[in-house]
């Protein structure tokens, strides 16, 4: 039976051990696709608003013990909002799936210190931003 790709409970072993099985199972896999021995089934394009390449591994190697075939594409940095309104922009290939990974204060910031400031409106305006973000609509 081939190791790397025996599905393992999450909680199975150390932290480190089921880390290093992650990327193990991320790194065949990339392999194959490189050459051409497995297509995708799914593509997801992935945007964040801080240096994610590490999480890589551990969002595509899950996947992977699933069952899927995935390509997993880095989006431009800090590029949310661009890589909602245009995918075909931003990535090589279209996406099935766009996940974006941001830490509240990048995305809003100034509403959240408004908001702490007393500032009433500051949620409604955050929360509108949000929603902005999450249909691709373009910023009027």
């Amino acid at each position: 039976m081939d190791k790397l790709n025996d599905a393992r409970p999450l909680n199975e072993g150390s932290p480190k051990a089921r880390a290093g099985h992650l990327k193990a199972v991320w790194r065949r896999h990339e392999e194959q696709l490189a050459r051409a021995q497995a297509g995708p089934s799914l593509r997801i394009g992935m945007a964040a608003t801080f240096t994610a390449n590490s999480l890589i591994p551990f969002v595509g190697a899950p996947l992977v013990e699933a069952g899927f075939q995935p390509s997993i594409e880095l989006g431009p940095y800090h590029q949310l909002f661009q890589v909602c309104l245009d995918p075909k922009g931003h990535f090589q290939a279209e996406p099935d799936v766009i996940v974006l990974l941001y830490r509240l204060e990048d995305m809003m910031l100034n509403e959240l210190l408004a908001f702490l400031d007393g500032d009433r409106e500051a949620f409604a305006r955050a929360e509108a931003k949000m929603d902005l973000l999450i249909s691709g609509r373009e910023p009027s």
